[in-house]
């Protein structure tokens, strides 16, 4: 399914004038910053979706309520899927394929539950468990 949507993306942003995957390396690394930007922008989108806004009215009668009430579900599935369109250019601008994808994510699934095994604490927190995952991706390239 990945690899669907992987392609599904590429065939939107052909649309729009962008052929993320074959374009040349310099002019995909260009738009990453556009990309990155709209992931972000999308990201707000969907905390939009939540109850947040301590001045709001329903906060103040319900201060319980903040961060954990999901104000409208239809829309906060429509706005994780826009953060899945641009997090699928930001992979394609970056050279990835959905199999690369899938082949990072399992490795840094791995570190994920090594961190866990080692009661990870963010005030001991380093990013030396990444560095497999970097050497890895350095010798594909």
């Amino acid at each position: 399914m990945l690899k669907k949507i992987f392609e599904m993306q590429r065939e939107l942003n052909m649309r729009v004038g962008r052929d993320t995957v074959a374009a040349p390396a310099e002019v995909r690394e260009s738009w990453f910053h556009e990309y990155s930007f709209a992931l972000l922008h999308e990201a707000h989108e969907l905390s939009d979706c939540s109850e947040w806004k301590w001045w709001s009215k329903t906060i103040k009668e319900n201060p319980e309520v903040m961060f954990k009430k999901i104000r409208d579900l239809e829309n906060a599935k429509i706005e994780a899927i826009d953060i899945l369109h641009f997090l699928v250019s930001v992979f394609q601008v970056l050279g990835m394929t959905a199999e690369d994808v899938m082949k990072v994510y399992e490795m840094k699934h791995a570190v994920n539950h090594k961190r866990q095994d080692n009661d990870y604490d963010v005030n001991h927190k380093t990013e030396d468990d990444n560095n497999q995952i970097k050497d890895a991706l350095r010798q594909k390239n």
